[in-house]
């Protein structure tokens, strides 16, 4: 923070906009606002923020990267403590969440229906859509409407849900506006994790896209935009209702590979859970948001039958949890020995996902599938030993259980946050170095 009678750097006021902002990605949005929200690009990562006056000066220069500041340059204007000091007050208001609150609304897909909602405590819901949705009849490809075959239900698969958070408001519209987005993702992220059969959003296509039919016996090529619209505002001052649904037992729960549920099942160990992430700090978060974001995309690749990307995604799933630690040096001939991410992989798999020795011996195999397909090596013989009719009936579902189980033993696990490693014996002269204990995320 700025001192009285001493000028700070811009490091300096950056540090102290840090220390008062609740997400470091709205410090952009805060200098904007105080600017006068005048400001250019000199290139992609580098912003000049100017005064709205009728001689505009220089506010202030900012590098930013991956949404986030990380240098800053002042300008005349922000020279003074005083500015400084009142940058910093603006910011801490603007961050603050004393302002109120508001539902923000997105919809999701399922591939089962949802016959009630859940609700959890007052800060998010997943209820289905509204009975004055109109839903209209199903389009097929080749067949007339009166010929549906009854898996084409009016309402899905996929069945639309409808994903309600509560949102501490800004006095910087920008500012809630992306904590809304934020927000948003996150729990979308997250109940696609602890809700099996949550899809999250469609994903995104042209505006429009080519539909064939017959109608009145005639084949039609149609292009139609793609979306789906409740009928509801993108917010409101409180959730929508609808009927609590019945939660089902969590013994064994997450254990099914396969499921014939003709409909969501919400596990009651999901408000604990839920309560878990509430205790993950600032780095333990970002790393499960990470993997919650990588498991949606698999499951989304799944669905469109895209194999590869699927396995990758899975895998990017469980290795967004995995330790960094790096490699040492032999105490005795100084060559680097140490465990790699294979090891780490499979031991993570062994200490959050369990199985028996028979399905064990595919879950070995795992990492094995995804460096074959990310590398690239014998990547035509991954597509036929592993994407064949074998792999779609159980690879496929072992990859996704794997990544959903690892995800919710890592966050339930009370040891999280620390590895132990192998003693590695250095090959070269034979030397067993200590083991090594490490934090589970850098």
């Amino acid at each position: 923070m700025g001192v009285r009678g001493v000028l700070s750097t811009g490091q300096d006021l950056l540090i102290g906009l840090r220390s008062v902002v609740e997400d470091d990605r709205d410090i952009e949005h805060v200098i904007r606002a105080a600017a006068g929200g005048n400001d250019t690009r000199d290139t992609p990562e580098h912003v000049i923020f100017r005064t709205n006056d009728s001689e505009p000066e220089i506010f202030a220069r900012a590098r930013i990267k991956r949404g986030r500041i990380t240098a800053l340059e002042l300008g005349e204007p922000l020279r003074s403590s005083r500015a400084q000091d009142d940058l910093i007050e603006r910011a801490r208001r603007e961050s603050s969440q004393d302002h109120g609150s508001r539902i923000f609304r997105r919809t999701l897909f399922s591939n089962l229906r949802m016959d009630g909602a859940f609700k959890w405590k007052d800060t998010v819901q997943l209820r289905p859509c509204s009975q004055e949705v109109v839903i209209d009849e199903p389009q097929t490809w080749m067949l007339e409407p009166l010929m549906t075959p009854p898996s084409m239900q009016r309402d899905g698969p996929p069945f639309p849900l409808v994903l309600e958070v509560r949102v501490p408001c800004s006095p910087n519209p920008i500012i809630t506006v992306n904590r809304s987005l934020r927000l948003l993702q996150w729990w979308q992220d997250v109940l696609t994790v602890f809700v099996p059969g949550v899809l999250g959003t469609l994903e995104p296509t042209p505006e429009r896209i080519w539909t064939f039919r017959l109608e009145d016996g005639i084949p039609r090529n149609r292009l139609i935009e793609a979306g789906f619209q409740t009928g509801q505002d993108a917010q409101s001052d409180d959730f929508g209702h609808a009927a609590i649904v019945t939660l089902s037992p969590a013994k064994g729960f997450y254990d099914r590979l396969c499921t014939s549920d003709q409909a969501l099942q919400i596990p009651d160990s999901l408000p604990d859970d839920l309560a878990l992430l509430d205790t993950l700090d600032s780095v333990e978060r970002q790393a499960f948001a990470r993997a919650a974001y990588w498991f949606g995309a698999g499951l989304r690749a799944r669905l469109r039958r895209e194999e590869p990307v699927a396995i990758t995604s899975f895998s990017a799933a469980i290795e967004s949890l995995l330790p960094c630690i790096k490699r040492h040096r032999c105490s005795a001939c100084n060559q680097e020995v140490g465990n790699g991410p294979t090891f780490f992989f499979r031991q993570h798999l062994r200490r959050y996902a369990p199985l028996d020795d028979n399905l064990g011996k595919l879950q070995a195999g795992l990492y094995k599938v995804r460096s074959a397909l990310v590398h690239g090596s014998h990547v035509q013989d991954v597509d036929i030993d592993v994407l064949g009719s074998f792999a779609k009936k159980w690879e496929m579902p072992l990859f996704e259980w794997n990544a959903r189980k690892s995800l919710l033993n890592w966050l339930r696990a009370s040891d999280r946050s620390t590895w132990q490693s192998q003693r590695p014996l250095c090959e070269p002269c034979g030397q067993l170095n200590g083991a090594i204990q490490g934090k589970a995320i850098a």
